[in-house]
């Protein structure tokens, strides 16, 4: 019964939590580099570094074609390979570092959406141990950095619904826009922000 109660009290200190944020921010890193190199690159990353690898022209060509993600990623990609060479290990682990940040984003988000404390560790410990989310952050793809864009930006909305700061405004709309230049599909969330709002 004691040691219930003393947890609580831990969970109720901001410092506190704040270092157990901090803790699973860390084992979030080290459950996705640990294995980073582990398989080789398949189809899908080759891609990415194909499309990294072509003029800007084409690659802003292929935001108008059927099936095409935008450029961005593929542009980021391309002065990474500059930076660190194409092994496997470097190629994935920016991933790695956006997938890390859904973590602390995550309990972010769940405060903002008016969840306790306890509520936010949780989500953050299930973003931190996801097998589903550490796939993803150990792909040279865009799939983590999306998460992390959309992610911001429905803390943006959600701040500016809230307080109507225009900064937030600001926020969101370039967080948006990044997102429509990472992924074909990220305008769905036009949808979901709509409904947030009638909410």
């Amino acid at each position: 019964m004691f040691s219930s109660v003393s947890n609580l009290n831990i969970l109720r200190s901001s410092k506190a939590t704040h270092r157990l944020l901090l803790s699973l921010t860390g084992v979030a890193f080290l459950l996705r580099i640990a294995t980073l190199s582990s398989q080789s690159l398949w189809r899908d990353e080759v891609d990415a570094i194909r499309f990294s690898s072509w003029p800007l022209r084409a690659l802003l060509t292929g935001l108008f074609q059927t099936g095409h993600n935008g450029p961005l990623y593929f542009l980021l990609l391309r002065s990474w390979r500059n930076l660190t060479g194409d092994s496997e290990f470097a190629l994935r682990f920016p991933s790695a570092v956006f997938g890390t940040l859904m973590v602390p984003l995550g309990y972010v988000l769940a405060c903002q959406m008016g969840f306790s404390r306890r509520s936010g560790l949780l989500v953050s410990l299930l973003l931190a141990t996801s097998p589903y989310l550490i796939w993803y952050g150990q792909e040279a793809k865009m799939y983590a950095i999306l998460l992390v864009v959309v992610t911001v930006a429905m803390i943006a909305y959600l701040r500016a619904l809230a307080d109507g700061e225009r900064r937030w405004w600001v926020v969101f709309v370039l967080a948006t826009s990044l997102s429509f230049y990472l992924h074909i599909l990220s305008p769905l969330m036009l949808g979901v922000y709509g409904v947030v709002a009638l909410i």
